[in-house]
């Protein structure tokens, strides 16, 4: 599924105009998503005072919700694969099969074991989520779960414990 909020509110129009798709629902870890977000689009991020920083990654937590919410309700409507970033770097072969499986058809994806996206250096599938969550203080992370405590439902819905990175960066 398109990680763009426009596409992702537009998912059934861009689904009947092009009839013969299939789509993925991926989602990726809250913390994480907060630690990407936040270092990719805060250019000044080592300038922020605490409170600014703060509010950002409340901000971003909700952003992560609102996502979330609408990639859930999806789920419940329509017969979809779905696919975490989690399990994706674990083993990216299982999405490969999983597509054929669900679709009856194969897909033959560049074995480059190098992949080349956005304005990023070419790099291997990897789960850069400890890294990247560890460039977070405590009190970083505890604002960000505090701000995903009231949705915890939908946390563990997309199979998340976002209070485990609580001890796990000490």
């Amino acid at each position: 599924m398109e990680k763009s909020p426009p596409n992702m509110l537009r998912i059934d129009t861009l689904r009947s105009l092009f009839r013969r798709t299939t789509c993925l629902v991926n989602n990726r870890d809250p913390v994480a998503f907060c630690s990407s977000t936040f270092y990719r689009n805060t250019p000044n991020a080592g300038q922020l005072n605490e409170a600014d920083r703060l509010q950002l990654l409340q901000k971003m937590a909700l952003t992560w919700v609102r996502h979330s919410i609408i990639l859930k309700d999806y789920l419940s409507d329509q017969s979809v694969l779905t696919c975490s970033y989690e399990k994706f770097c674990e083993s990216p072969e299982s999405l490969e099969m999983t597509f054929e499986k669900a679709t009856g058809e194969a897909i033959n994806p560049d074995k480059d074991p190098l992949l080349k996206i956005k304005d990023y250096l070419p790099f291997g599938i990897e789960n850069k989520n400890m890294v990247q969550v560890s460039r977070f203080s405590e009190i970083e992370i505890e604002i960000i779960v505090k701000t995903l405590l009231p949705y915890s439902n939908l946390t563990s819905f997309f199979g998340y414990a976002p209070e485990s990175w609580l001890s796990a960066t000490n």
